[in-house]
């Protein structure tokens, strides 16, 4: 036979139920804390995301500042060049003008050439200026001497006169 233990199905429904709403607040209590739990990591997540992105942000205009640096030093390095370029080829062009003004004005060395052989020839050639210098400084010294014998001479006769002269 059965033994009578005081269950009977309404007890035990009663029971049951109490432990199913005790399991029911607990599982509660833990879906309430772990809901807890996850809005907190959630908030969490969304300041740290919030404070990447504003690191982010800065980083990104800091390179943008540094872009903007850098892009303005080339530029004024270029513009720089640039001014150095056109300064390079202004004297460029000056020499090359002065080069054209020499080559206009200068004698080339064959002209030169030929107008001093012409004077060479003019001063040393067989009837060229040294050789008139040359015969008429020996006909002047031959003058000279001629003079010195006439005057030697004369000076003789006038000793020979005035000796005779004394003498007579």
């Amino acid at each position: 036979m059965q033994e009578q233990t005081g269950w009977t199905i309404e007890t035990l429904r009663t029971h049951l139920l109490s432990i199913i709403t005790e399991r029911d607040t607990q599982l509660r209590a833990h879906a309430d804390a772990n809901l807890e739990t996850s809005r907190l990591a959630r908030e969490q997540l969304i300041i740290l995301i919030e404070e990447h992105d504003k690191r982010y942000t800065q980083r990104f205009d800091a390179q943008q500042q540094a872009m903007s640096a850098a892009l303005a030093a080339a530029e004024k390095a270029v513009s720089k060049a640039e001014t150095a370029s056109e300064k390079r080829f202004e004297s460029v062009n000056e020499f090359r003008a002065a080069l054209g003004d020499q080559t206009r004005d200068l004698m080339p060395r064959a002209e030169v050439e030929a107008r001093f052989g012409s004077l060479t020839e003019k001063i040393d050639g067989p009837n060229g200026v040294m050789r008139r210098i040359e015969r008429s400084a020996g006909r002047g010294a031959g003058l000279a001497d001629g003079w010195g014998y006439l005057v030697g001479a004369v000076g003789l006769i006038a000793a020979v006169v005035a000796l005779f002269i004394k003498l007579h």
